[in-house]
């Protein structure tokens, strides 16, 4: 079966058919629970960041992450849309986490304790004449500090050292090249995936309102959409993924997973993480076959019970503007979920403009849905939205430590809203 206007992603969108829609969504619930475990024969496709996610995490849980690939290595295919993705990134997603490293680590410490510290201590060398003890325990200080300074940066070298040669000679290598590669798509289908994706993203309009767009519009997004804006010169990615994988479903008749990181534009999975239910009856409706759309850091947090989250994030989010987005894709998502909870069980709120989410969530604790913690949390969240949204506000006063905290709760804040009845 060839990609072509009757098999595809667009050849089978906004055709809703009954017994195809019940159909889809009753395989998917029923296989579900076996298939999580990944005691399967059943193709697990990765994404590319979730291989790259390899260069970005603690060297502890890279080693129990890449046992599990091989372990399981005769299950995972990569596209070559992937492949060619994770050629083009591997070295600069390697050099980001060795920049992060020095950066967080080294560099902060120097700038933030040790020049802290000796400036401190010239600033106020009068007044501490008076103070002997304290002037000597001064000097102590920073030598002390001179001295884990020191032993900070030649351990970091030696932890870089660790990882390895990684350009030339990586050692990831030896797992990775074990997977099962597939190139399934001749020039003529892809130019067909491209026009149809051309033609999809007509209906969104201004493409820098993209993610305003999937929240309103959630069953008409499409693989692909929520690069628009970011990779509005090459969107193509995603869509491209997905119709390599329907292609390999519809020809060896399998079932499959598609395991990615990539869950906050919106594309692949809705606001909860869940896959959009309309690409499992467009796959259905295709291959007769069902897609396991997952996010790979629930799907290895706990199934491998490792910590995936990605170290270099944390130089990121030392950016302002990118604080400040990352807050605000959060923030319209938890405003989205919990006026879709107040919906769900007759909470009056005022859904859609400005709603009173402190009110919302009080309401919903007095109604036994949401535990008193989040009370808590949403009181902080508003907080944090209130100095945000000041254009006078100094954002350093958050430090790295305090946004990654924030942006984290805001994640399980999201997790722990209700969603259906």
């Amino acid at each position: 079966m060839e990609i072509s206007k009757e098999f595809g992603f667009k050849a089978k969108f906004k055709k809703y058919d009954f017994k195809f829609h019940s159909s889809s969504l009753r395989d998917y619930s029923n296989k579900f629970d076996t298939i999580i475990k990944f005691d399967t024969d059943c193709p697990v496709f990765l994404d590319a960041n979730v291989i790259l996610q390899i260069y970005k995490m603690s060297l502890k849980s890279r080693t129990e992450l890449m046992s599990f690939f091989d372990e399981k290595k005769a299950i995972i295919y990569v596209t070559k849309q992937v492949e060619q993705e994770f050629v083009k990134n591997r070295i600069g997603v390697h050099q980001s986490y060795v920049n992060a490293i020095k950066k967080e680590l080294v560099e902060d410490f120097k700038s933030k304790i040790l020049n802290s510290a000796e400036s401190y201590y010239n600033s106020k060398k009068l007044l501490l004449e008076d103070f002997d003890d304290l002037n000597l325990s001064m000097q102590d200080l920073i030598t002390s500090s001179e001295k884990m300074y020191s032993q900070m940066t030649n351990l970091v070298e030696v932890h870089i050292n660790t990882i390895g040669d990684v350009e030339f000679n990586d050692p990831y290598w030896n797992v990775i090249e074990n997977f099962n590669y597939i190139d399934n798509l001749s020039e003529e289908e892809i130019a067909i995936i491209k026009s149809d994706f051309d033609e999809l993203k007509k209906n969104i309009g201004d493409v820098s309102k993209v993610k305003d767009y999937i929240t309103k519009n959630s069953t008409f997004v499409f693989p692909g959409i929520g690069d628009l804006k970011e990779k509005n010169d090459d969107p193509y990615g995603d869509y491209i993924i997905y119709h390599e994988i329907i292609k390999f479903m519809e020809t060896h008749a399998t079932d499959a997973f598609f395991l990615t990181f990539d869950t906050t534009k919106g594309d692949w999975m809705d606001e909860s993480k869940k896959p959009h239910l309309h690409y499992i009856e467009n796959v259905f409706m295709n291959t007769n076959k069902t897609l396991f759309i997952l996010d790979a850091k629930r799907v290895f947090n706990d199934l491998l019970e490792i910590n995936t989250d990605s170290l270099v994030e944390n130089r990121k989010l030392s950016n302002d503007i990118y604080f400040k987005v990352k807050f605000d894709e959060f923030y319209l998502d938890i405003s989205n979920a919990i006026s879709s909870a107040c919906i769900e069980y007759g909470i009056a709120i005022d859904y859609f403009d400005n709603p009173d989410l402190l009110y919302a969530v009080e309401e919903l604790n007095k109604n036994g849905l949401v535990y008193e913690n989040l009370v808590l949390d949403i009181h902080e969240i508003l907080v944090y939205k209130k100095v945000i949204d000041d254009d006078t506000s100094d954002l350093s006063i958050y430090n790295i430590s305090s946004r990654k905290r924030i942006l984290d709760k805001m994640e399980v804040f999201l997790d722990d809203i209700p969603n259906e009845l």
